[in-house]
């Protein structure tokens, strides 16, 4: 806990114990109390670090997966409502980032073995992948129709190409000798 000091802790702070706030206080950290209760706090963070004008070119996302599946679904709500951030939303068993339309390349040294593609926010015309035990060709995408579970990542370069937003999700895997 002392490794990662934050500059801001910030949201509605409805469950911060206090102990927990003046242990940060006292190493420096501003707290930013925000009420609205139409964002969430991962929302509100987002909000303080692109009014701060940080260039940060990635946002993580650790214990992102603890706790109830609304938490977990508003984390993957937040994935396509801020999509000019790369967001990677992290636990220590797995992870999940949002691909844009476009083509990817993802280095998957530490992840898998298990892996998933998922339309959330609209069907995708065309997906494309290669590296993973049941890939896609040209395929549609929907929540109403094909959705890519189960699947495993087989190559070194797992390669996504897609006219639409997916959700990856996939095992972490710490020993990437596998």
């Amino acid at each position: 806990r002392q490794q990662y000091i934050p500059e801001f802790i910030r949201g509605d702070l409805d469950s911060v114990e206090d102990k927990v706030k003046e242990y940060y206080v006292s190493r420096g950290t501003k707290i930013v109390r925000d009420s609205n209760q139409d964002t969430t706090d991962l929302e509100k963070c987002l909000e303080l670090l692109q009014a701060s004008h940080l260039k940060c070119p990635q946002v993580m996302v650790l214990g992102a997966f603890g706790g109830r599946i609304d938490h977990e679904f508003s984390h993957y709500h937040v994935l396509y409502k801020f999509p000019e951030v790369d967001v990677v939303l992290v636990s220590p068993d797995r992870t999940a980032f949002l691909l844009k339309p476009g083509r990817h390349r993802i280095s998957s040294q530490y992840l898998g073995p298990n892996c998933g593609l998922l339309p959330l926010a609209e069907s995708v015309r065309s997906v494309t992948t290669s590296g993973l035990k049941w890939n896609l060709e040209n395929s549609e995408m929907s929540m109403y129709g094909l959705i890519s579970t189960s699947n495993q990542i087989t190559a070194d370069t797992v390669e996504v190409s897609c006219t639409g937003a997916l959700l990856w999700v996939s095992d972490l895997n710490p020993d990437p000798a596998r």
